[in-house]
């Protein structure tokens, strides 16, 4: 849809600048700035319908601007796009950016760049609003703003697909939830992914959280739930 409002984050990098081109071309309207302080200032009163950063941004760094954004009520449920190195691969960088929606890694093409940018911005494609709360099962603690995830008071690194896996299990307050329905909300509706391979980040998941994966229980034939949840020392 012609009119949405984008504001890229970038460290006056020259491919950076041929994405912002190119978007203008297809009607959307954008704003370029190299400093995450003032982009950030610009996202609270602008409320655009999507961020791109730059994974090279410096001043702050990229990471620490994504941070920002998801830690501020005013920005926190604004999807974000990053540009990530060449080294930065699918949960690769997931692990690296989390709190980020999607991540096209270099070298990329502007025909990619422009056809994810379509694709987040595709009425029903966008995911619900982040709470600003947290949520718990047991010993399992969830910052939905922050992204962070506590296990006995102890911080545990997921990706964003295994966040969004817990996250939504957990949310489900023990409804059994398919794979199918796993996938369309963790990873994606339009997403091509195989059904067996929401067990195997479930079963990665499941390592990280150590004894308290107990609290994910496997429906055969069916997919996932929240398991009975007490409160015995994990």
């Amino acid at each position: 849809m012609a009119g949405e409002r984008i504001i890229i984050f970038e460290q006056h990098d020259d491919m950076t600048e041929l994405v912002a081109a190119r978007l203008s071309r297809h009607a959307y309207e954008v704003d370029v700035t190299a400093d995450g302080a003032e982009g950030l200032k610009l996202a609270r009163t602008l409320r655009p319908d999507l961020l791109v950063l730059d994974a090279t941004l410096s001043a702050p760094t990229g990471r620490a601007t994504l941070a920002q954004v998801r830690s501020d009520p005013a920005t926190a449920d604004i999807p974000v796009l990053v540009l990530s190195g060449d080294e930065e691969e699918g949960d690769a960088a997931a692990g690296q950016w989390v709190g980020a929606d999607e991540h096209v890694a270099r070298p990329f093409s502007m025909s990619a760049v422009v056809e994810r940018v379509a694709a987040m911005l595709r009425p029903g494609e966008r995911r619900p609003p982040r709470g600003a709360g947290q949520l718990a099962a047991g010993a399992i603690r969830l910052d939905r703003a922050t992204y962070r995830v506590e296990v006995g008071g102890r911080d545990v690194c997921l990706t964003l697909t295994e966040f969004r896996l817990l996250a939504v299990i957990v949310e489900a307050g023990g409804k059994a939830l398919t794979r199918e329905e796993l996938i369309a909300e963790a990873i994606g509706g339009n997403a091509v992914v195989l059904s067996r391979t929401i067990d195997v980040h479930m079963a990665t998941l499941r390592r990280k959280l150590g004894k308290a994966r107990r609290h994910i229980e496997t429906v055969r034939g069916v997919g996932y739930r929240l398991g009975l949840v007490d409160h015995r020392p994990e």
